[in-house]
């Protein structure tokens, strides 16, 4: 099986390219309409998370305790925020809801999120998820585990051709910064 697709038009070559060219520079109107109305979508077959996901996502440690968190995110204007462990391992997240009153480490509250996916699936996959259970962002991990990045419905967007502002999405600011402490 061949990596390149040639389509042709009454015997011509129009474009002799990879699907990924085709769909996101098809040389004119035949090739547009070969490929579909939905090319940008079907975009999201070929391209993997990895390539659109914002990496080392703004997190805590879920030995941080909750006063100082609480006083970052209000700083930051954050109203949740990714945990890991001190291996950078995924354990869930924290909202200011949860940090208002308490006293002792994150993970006394730590809000388990299951819904992870790797950086090598694609991203209709993601995308996928992230749809069926309402949620504006899908976190990625490695592996082991480990927390790698985040994926947002402005980053997906910008990848099948919009621009976008990286503190977008239904988290507030979901910035690439790392750790908040």
């Amino acid at each position: 099986m061949g990596d390149k697709i040639a389509l042709l038009d009454e015997g011509r070559l129009i474009q002799f390219s990879t699907p990924e060219t085709l769909l996101t520079q098809p040389k004119n109107q035949f090739v547009k309409d070969f490929v579909g109305a939905d090319r940008a979508l079907k975009r999201l077959d070929l391209l993997k998370v990895r390539d659109a996901m914002l990496t080392n996502p703004v997190h805590c440690h879920d030995e941080d305790p909750s006063e100082k968190i609480l006083e970052h995110m209000l700083e930051n204007d954050l109203n949740f925020l990714l945990v890991a462990d001190h291996d950078d391992k995924f354990g869930g997240y924290v909202n200011v809801d949860l940090l208002r009153g308490h006293r002792g480490n994150i993970r006394d509250i730590v809000h388990p999120m299951t819904l992870t996916v790797k950086p090598d699936q694609n991203l209709k996959d993601a995308l996928s998820k992230m749809l069926s259970y309402d949620l504006g962002i899908v976190v990625a991990v490695d592996d082991k585990g480990k927390l790698v990045g985040v994926l947002n419905s402005k980053t997906l967007v910008s990848v099948v051709g919009e621009t976008y502002n990286e503190q977008g999405g239904h988290w507030g600011k979901i910035t690439a910064k790392g750790s908040i402490l």
